[in-house]
């Protein structure tokens, strides 16, 4: 081989397994992203396109499971064949209903920690939800523009760029979001965090790493508590 396609070969291997992660985190732009420059480098790759596929496929089930409830606001929340029937209603407006049951209802989570993001899209399935995720507030805006989920989760804060403070102010201030359960996330929670996000209005808050059982069980809470208000008429 010469060094040019040593060079093409390597950076096409890379951007595959970018893919595959980001895949595997439920961050479906993402894996778009690295899929195009695999194609950019090698447009007959067999291996990107079964993968393609499947993120495709996916993600057009978290698009179905958002107009879903915009064209039929008695629709029952499921994604991906978790359809009980029930016709629970999420905190947008879009679905009511009182009852606790959340099958198939999206949990999208925002967080910097990419091992966390895979751990829990493998984990929250096991507990009736679906799962998409995000590393970074922007990402967060650019899923949240294309989706409407159930309940977001987001640490406070990140690296670098704007914080969960500002994805969470972001929401309150779009239409199609302003009503969506929010839950915060941190490391250490201290009475600043606490009295903000109470201020604000966020609906619960958890300490870092949580697992999927947990998230669940916080997110089941929230969800039924915001079902359980009586709509207005």
């Amino acid at each position: 081989m010469t060094p040019r396609e040593i060079y093409v070969q390597a950076k096409t291997e890379h951007y595959l397994e970018r893919a595959e992660e980001c895949c595997a985190m439920g961050r479906f732009p993402a894996a778009r992203r690295a899929i195009d420059q695999v194609f950019a480098l090698d447009p007959g790759n067999q291996v990107c396109a079964v993968l393609k596929q499947t993120v495709e496929e996916q993600f057009n089930a978290l698009l179905r499971h958002a107009s879903r409830g915009i064209e039929n606001p008695g629709a029952a929340n499921t994604v991906s064949g978790n359809d009980n029937g029930s016709g629970q209603g999420n905190g947008n407006g879009r679905r009511h209903g009182v009852s606790g049951n959340h099958r198939g209802d999206l949990i999208v989570v925002v967080d910097q920690d990419e091992r966390l993001l895979s751990q829990l899209a493998a984990a929250l399935p096991r507990h009736g939800y679906s799962f998409a995720g995000a590393a970074s507030y922007d990402e967060a805006v650019e899923l949240l523009s294309l989706i409407t989920p159930d309940i977001v989760v987001s640490e406070v804060n990140f690296d670098c760029g704007a914080r969960g403070c500002d994805l969470f102010l972001w929401m309150r201030t779009n239409s199609g979001l302003a009503q969506t359960p929010f839950m915060f996330q941190a490391i250490r929670l201290d009475s600043d965090i606490l009295l903000a996000g109470k201020r604000f209005g966020v609906d619960d808050f958890l300490l870092k790493p949580v697992d999927g059982a947990v998230l669940a069980a916080a997110a089941t809470a929230v969800l039924h508590r915001r079902r359980s208000i009586p709509v207005a008429v």
